[in-house]
């Protein structure tokens, strides 16, 4: 066998930085840096399966599959481009074109 060439060598070491990245693993705080979401948000996401699952790292320490989070948010982002709105914010979204809470403090009571 030959020696690999500093062409191939090169391209070797790209696609195993590529595959570092897409193996990474991110602690909680900068998943929620990432996502905006706060760490009770994140659990429950979890929890009902709307967010990617953790790793576990040992008996108590979990990391997430940072390629996995940074797809969970070009979803979202998606998701606001195409107009569609959450299950769970389809009521607020409603209240709003209502008028919402605002309105109603607004405009005097009814006696």
């Amino acid at each position: 066998m030959s020696e690999p060439t500093a062409h191939e060598t090169r391209e070797d070491a790209a696609l195993s930085w590529a595959d570092q990245i897409h193996a990474a693993l991110i602690r909680k705080r900068k998943v929620c840096e990432l996502t905006g979401l706060s760490p009770r948000g994140i659990d429950n996401r979890v929890r009902k399966g709307e967010f990617p699952k953790p790793v576990l790292l040992d008996a108590r320490q979990t990391a997430w599959v940072l390629s996995e989070v940074l797809a969970w948010n070009a979803q979202r982002i998606a998701e606001r481009d195409a107009g569609i709105v959450p299950r769970h914010r389809e009521a607020i979204v409603e209240g709003r074109n209502r008028g919402g809470r605002m309105r109603a403090a607004a405009m005097p009571a009814e006696a």
